[in-house]
């Protein structure tokens, strides 16, 4: 069985106004990229480990 990767991202995440949500499909060393037709503000969408400006932030597990 092959391993299939689905994403869905911003076009333009850093965009102050609306941005396309895209669909990436990733099979066997292939990519498919396709706009799902629907956008989204991008400060209504979740980034795990992304401020507010997209940049990746790095977590640390602190112990109190």
């Amino acid at each position: 069985m092959a391993d299939i990767n689905i994403n869905f991202n911003l076009k333009y995440s850093s965009s102050k106004t609306q941005s396309p949500i895209i669909l990436v499909l990733r099979w066997k060393g292939n990519r498919l990229k396709v706009s799902i037709g629907e956008t989204i503000n991008p400060k209504f969408w979740f980034t795990p480990n992304k401020d507010e400006h997209g940049r990746k932030v790095k977590t640390t597990n602190q112990r109190a």
